[in-house]
């Protein structure tokens, strides 16, 4: 019955995701997911081929929720009107509750994840930053018609660089959201101005 085999699926993907998080992708065991879900071994690649499809259909949900993030940020940094700090800093709400909903999940991607096929993932969001600042750039150069300054692409991925070391580095060292929060306040005061002041406006 389909039912039946539905209920499988979501036992083995639950199953899996406690592994994954306890061990990782490189140490967590097909037959301990089997274990852990009540089927054997060999029912499991009913569904899944192998190790790293199930690995990357578990983050199916996640990684959606978080490219959709970042195509929200685009559309709000393409907007004309004046963005201020307090504007960008309200940015900082989103991920924080994102990422406390989701800490343990995120951490198991940004640290765990070697060997599956989404070990390059940070920069991947990396490069979609990378993207979100160009325009966040571009606006700024409309609403200042006289900046005089180029930011070359290579700086402006450094700078994308630096929020995903942020996030990367606080699910790291388990930094509470709290703190997390009041650091990213922090980076964006100090993205923020930087860049006004790399363009000289």
């Amino acid at each position: 019955m389909q039912v039946q085999k539905d209920e499988i699926r979501e036992a083995v993907l639950k199953a899996a995701r406690a592994e994954f998080i306890a061990r990782g992708f490189a140490g967590a065991s097909m037959r301990e997911i089997a274990a852990r879900a009540g089927v054997t071994t060999s029912n499991i690649y009913n569904y899944f081929q192998n190790k790293d499809m199930l690995f990357t259909e578990m983050f199916k949900p996640l990684l959606a929720q978080m490219r959709l993030a970042i195509k929200l940020l685009m559309k709000h940094e393409q907007g004309d009107e004046h963005k201020d700090l307090d504007a960008h800093r309200k940015l900082i709400e989103v991920p924080s509750v994102f990422v406390t909903e989701n800490r343990a999940m995120l951490k198991l991607l940004v640290t765990a994840a070697s060997g599956s096929s989404l070990e390059g993932f940070v920069d991947e969001i990396t490069d979609r930053l990378t993207d979100v600042f160009k325009v966040t750039i571009a606006t700024m150069r409309k609403q200042h018609k006289g900046a005089p300054v180029e930011i070359s692409e290579f700086c402006i991925h450094n700078i994308a660089s630096m929020w995903t070391n942020f996030v990367v580095e606080s699910l790291s060292h388990d930094v509470p959201t709290a703190e997390m929060k009041q650091t990213g306040f922090q980076l964006m005061a100090f993205a923020y101005h930087g860049l006004s002041g790399l363009m000289e406006i």
